[in-house]
């Protein structure tokens, strides 16, 4: 079977995204109000990110939670403009946002992300690390995670300014 993707005629905003919805088959992200659709992940990586889960979840403090799998809009664009909406691996979230998202609807914002993990396996690793690595707001100056074979991982720790919603790097 063939499988023949509809691209749409100009560029999302995160508001358009999201009418999107799930697709049958892997994922999507939006990228600078591009469409970038990705299978879903394979065995190892789905294992690495769930042991990693799991062990995060144990250190975290009370009120933050460890999620997968989740949409996050990076808040580089103004709403009307094009958009970039990431789905990383594990995301580190404040119990308020979750409550936001509940009660607003939407998906989490970047400025409610305290951490980001990406497993990169061999097959993702332009996907995980470009142009997410390099456009991300919450993209750190050093790596501090590791995973080796099959799959890596990336974390992006981010701490916030309080004036803004845009992070900056960890130290």
């Amino acid at each position: 079977m063939t499988i023949q993707p509809v691209a749409p005629r100009h560029l999302l905003t995160v508001a358009e995204y999201l009418e999107i919805g799930e697709i049958e088959l892997g994922y999507t992200e939006l990228v600078e109000g591009r469409l970038l659709m990705s299978p879903s992940p394979a065995f190892d990586h789905n294992n690495a990110a769930l042991e990693l889960a799991v062990a995060l979840r144990a250190h975290l403090p009370e009120g933050l939670r460890v999620v997968p799998d989740l949409d996050v809009d990076l808040q580089l664009a103004p709403p009307e403009a094009p958009g970039t909406v990431r789905r990383p691996d594990l995301v580190v979230v404040a119990d308020e946002a979750r409550l936001r998202v509940r009660r607003e609807g939407g998906v989490i914002r970047a400025s409610e992300v305290a951490l980001v993990v990406e497993v990169v396996s061999p097959g993702s690793t332009r996907t995980d690390t470009w142009p997410s690595a390099t456009s991300t707001p919450t993209r750190a100056s050093r790596t501090t995670g590791s995973w080796t074979s099959p799959s890596r991982c990336r974390c992006w720790p981010a701490t916030w300014r309080a004036s803004s919603a845009t992070p900056t790097a960890a130290r």
